[in-house]
């Protein structure tokens, strides 16, 4: 077996990065990592800020500062965070994005799942989103799919990822939306609530059946 190579460490000294990517595109980048503290496998997320503005990395940091605190058993947790200036990326860490998403489990892997095992996994999610709606910063997720949604292998617990993870609707322009078979209505005039993400979670529920 390879030996994985650490080629960073956060500014604590408790996450190392390792070379090796598990997922990419134009805007984010997300690595393998290490949590020396708790001996445990995370996730590193690397995302670019080059085309943001000062205000809008600002608000990536103090979005950070909430999310930071948050912690619900199907959520995975956002453990740390931090802004490279020099190399204009914003950078968190994340518990490890186990297993595989819905998405993967259920359309591309052609598994099939009973409807008491979906009821299971969306059941999980809905207390996700219900802990997210009523905290005192009411936080929309704005991403709730079938590609957000990661199962445990051993125990068949799903999870869904920090709100932070897709920061798109953090900053979007008033000309521009990102289209999604999830996307709610309201997005469209680029109004966000708590039902947008309760329309996201039922097309995310009914394309899953």
């Amino acid at each position: 077996m390879a030996k994985s190579i650490i080629v960073q460490t956060d500014p604590t000294k408790r996450f190392q990065k390792f070379e090796e990517y598990t997922h990419a595109r134009t805007d984010i980048i997300r690595f393998k990592a290490y949590d020396t503290l708790t001996g445990i496998e995370v996730t590193w997320h690397e995302l670019d800020t080059h085309t943001l503005s000062e205000e809008q990395k600002e608000k990536l940091v103090e979005y950070g500062s909430i999310l930071v605190g948050l912690k619900h058993e199907s959520m995975l947790s956002f453990l740390h965070y931090w802004l490279d200036v020099e190399k204009h990326i914003f950078v968190f860490i994340t518990e490890s994005m186990f297993g595989t998403s819905v998405l993967d489990h259920i359309v591309i892997g052609n598994s099939v799942v009973s409807e008491r095992v979906l009821a299971k996994w969306f059941h999980s999610i809905l207390f996700a989103i219900n802990f997210l709606h009523t905290n005192p910063a009411q936080i929309i997720h704005c991403g709730i799919n079938l590609e957000s949604i990661f199962v445990k292998p051993s125990s068949g617990h799903a999870k869904i990822i920090p709100p932070l993870i897709d920061p798109y609707f953090l900053f979007q322009g008033k000309n521009s939306i990102k289209l999604r078979l999830s996307t709610a209505p309201e997005m469209l005039d680029h109004k966000i609530s708590p039902a947008s993400d309760i329309w996201s979670f039922g097309i995310a529920l009914l394309y899953a059946v």
